[in-house]
């Protein structure tokens, strides 16, 4: 909100890494809602009590499967934003280490999507391991596609080696 009331506001860097670790936190950490087995049965007292304030909570609620919103998928733009301003912060690029964990939690993603939420798409595993240095992107300076563009932009060496790891996490 602050940004559509203040679109020249420059953010400094230390705070945009926080903002951003604090966004991400909130992605990565959210619970899912209140379970059936916390809901009083149609026969305890405190039933009405959910009724009468409108909650709309009986004992046939439930959670119908798990909630994509609450996937590690839904993370990877915030986690990948997130390490792109901490290397603008520190003016480095990315590390052998920092490669493996981003690969890593891909393939986590990746595996909860097939094995949890049962996804099939076809593109589903080239969509999960998308990110690195486009050449042509067109992103806004600034914007989270370009800092995370930014981010893998290296050296040849540093990209074939982000590409090495990417391709060992997919066929793993």
């Amino acid at each position: 909100m602050f940004r559509a009331l203040h679109p020249n506001h420059n953010t400094p860097v230390e705070t945009s890494f926080r903002l951003r670790l604090l966004q991400f936190a909130c992605i990565f950490l959210r619970q899912p809602p209140l379970s059936v087995a916390s809901i009083p049965s149609a026969t305890s007292p405190g039933q009405s009590e959910y009724e009468d304030h409108g909650k709309g909570l009986s004992s046939r609620s439930s959670i119908e499967g798990p909630r994509q919103d609450l996937a590690l998928q839904a993370s990877l733009p915030s986690f990948l934003a997130l390490s792109a301003v901490q290397n603008a912060l520190q003016e480095s690029t990315i590390t052998e280490l920092w490669m493996r964990l981003a690969a890593g939690y891909m393939a986590q993603a990746y595996a909860e999507q097939v094995l949890e939420y049962h996804n099939s798409r076809s593109d589903l595993l080239e969509n999960t391991f998308r990110w690195s240095f486009d050449h042509e992107c067109v992103a806004e300076e600034g914007s989270d596609e370009w800092l995370i563009n930014e981010m893998f932009d290296a050296d040849a060496n540093v990209i074939n080696l982000w590409e090495k790891i990417k391709n060992e996490h997919i066929r793993a």
